[in-house]
């Protein structure tokens, strides 16, 4: 992982801290101003959704809105680290399911199954940060891994 990204990992908890309960999280990048990720009416009624927020330094970014559970995926050429911006939720990485809540990270190395699920009756929101950028193609179902 380079300098650059372990820095920015670092300072990601400090942007969240206290974001549970449905409060807005700010998303702090060099050249942008003050961005939260809004989700539409139509992204609002879909079990998940995705947007991209931006792609540089061998990175992209987004935001993922899941309202239900995600199916059980593998990415073979992306490693994937995920920071719970809101809501609550469980992981299942190596076939274990463990609880995450705003301001976890959980990474996820290529070729590892994982599956989301949210807990309550409000949407889970997440950071994505895949390395290399991701463009969609890179993503497989599998069964109850």
């Amino acid at each position: 992982m380079s300098h650059r990204l372990a820095a920015v990992l670092a300072l990601i908890p400090l942007f969240i801290t206290g974001c549970g309960g449905g409060g807005r999280v700010q998303i702090l990048t060099p050249g942008f101003d003050n961005r939260t990720v809004e989700w539409s009416e139509k992204e609002q009624q879909q079990i998940q959704s995705m947007k991209t927020l931006h792609t540089w330094s061998g990175t992209s970014v987004h935001g993922f809105r899941l309202a239900g559970r995600s199916d059980s995926r593998v990415h073979d050429r992306h490693d994937l680290t995920v920071v719970v911006l809101g809501g609550r939720a469980d992981v299942r990485l190596a076939g274990k399911w463990r609880s995450v809540n705003p301001g976890d990270i959980i990474e996820i190395p290529r070729g590892s199954p994982y599956q989301l699920d949210r807990l309550g009756s409000d949407a889970a929101e997440f950071y994505f940060i895949y390395y290399p950028p991701y463009d969609g193609k890179d993503l497989r179902n599998v069964d109850g891994k």
